[in-house]
């Protein structure tokens, strides 16, 4: 069997009316845009809200298990109870880190689109800022100021200038 060669399609274009064009973005690409927009938005909202559960209940589990690790001196079955939410803890904290990676993705999605339509503004990536604070925190103690009040827009936190 001999192989043809492929060869691109000849695009063949049309000239079109003003009329039509503005049809087209009136009709189709705002009204998508705008679902864009909204769509990445809740969806960037879902995650980090996941995200604060999911790191929530590690915290609650991590409790547990030192609670059940020391009850299971006098009974043994509870080690292995132990053992169940340490592993359930561990999953829920590489799922929590995962909701956070989806969260930033929406945000610089979001980001780009609004960009893209010529507004300079940019929403905050709080999944960043959180991790941000949280090491700072361990590793020098907690500051309410360390993030810029010049970023934060009075009016809406969630915008940076």
């Amino acid at each position: 069997m001999s192989s043809i060669p492929l060869t691109p399609k000849k695009i063949i274009s049309l000239p079109i009316s003003d009329v039509v064009k503005q049809h087209i973005i009136d009709t189709m690409i705002i009204p998508s845009i705008e679902q864009d927009i909204s769509f990445t938005i809740r969806t960037r909202s879902r995650w980090s809200r996941i995200e604060i559960v999911c790191t929530t209940t590690v915290y609650l589990l991590m409790g547990s298990v030192i609670i059940l690790s020391f009850l299971s001196k006098n009974n043994p079955s509870l080690s292995d109870w132990s053992g169940v939410c340490g592993i359930i803890a561990v999953s829920l904290k590489g799922f929590a880190s995962y909701a956070n990676l989806q969260d930033h993705i929406s945000t610089v999605q979001c980001n780009q689109i609004i960009n893209s339509l010529g507004i300079n503004m940019d929403l905050i990536d709080t999944s960043q800022t959180s991790y941000q604070a949280l090491s700072d925190s361990t590793s020098k103690g907690f500051n309410l100021n360390q993030i810029s009040k010049s970023n934060i827009d009075i009016e809406n936190p969630l915008i940076s200038k």
